[in-house]
């Protein structure tokens, strides 16, 4: 289970694998995602990622506008993000139009960035987006390693 809130502030988080789901689920008190600057329209904002101990993984990184209807990843485990229209871009197009850096590898400090390219209207002000890293294993039966609950950012 992650305890996450928005940037600037410390988290509660739990990882699991996929053998045993949270079996080994180590606590850490960290941060694992920061937006600077606060997400506002025309504004293109970094996010950081820090997955300690991960370094060298293959990575996600994915937002939608809500976290449920949540997506079943098998193994009783589920990825908290809506499968809405923003999730599905993001997945087709990991570096398009919205930004870059929603899919790679963690360098061996288990970090990476993204970028969000907000739109340049006013009507998202207020929009609140759900940003989640999951970390990837192929040799795992599911193809996941790490599952972290949306931390949510509002735009500004």
């Amino acid at each position: 289970k992650t305890l996450l809130t928005q940037s600037g502030q410390r988290l509660l988080t739990m990882w699991f694998d996929d053998v045993g789901a949270d079996a080994w689920g180590t606590l850490f008190d960290m941060q694992i995602l920061e937006v600077n600057p606060p997400l506002a329209p025309g504004i293109t904002s970094t996010i950081d990622l820090e997955l300690p101990g991960q370094g060298g993984m293959s990575y996600v990184l994915l937002a939608a506008l809500a976290t449920s209807p949540s997506i079943p990843v098998g193994l009783d485990r589920t990825f908290h993000l809506a499968p809405d229209g923003l999730l599905q871009y993001l997945l087709a197009f990991p570096n398009g139009p919205l930004g870059t850096g929603y899919a790679g590898v963690l360098d061996a400090q288990g970090h990476a960035s993204a970028t969000f390219i907000a739109p340049n209207t006013p009507v998202i002000q207020g929009l609140t987006l759900y940003f989640a890293p999951a970390t990837l294993d192929p040799s795992s039966p599911t193809g996941v390693f790490g599952l972290y609950d949306p931390v949510p950012f509002t735009v500004q």
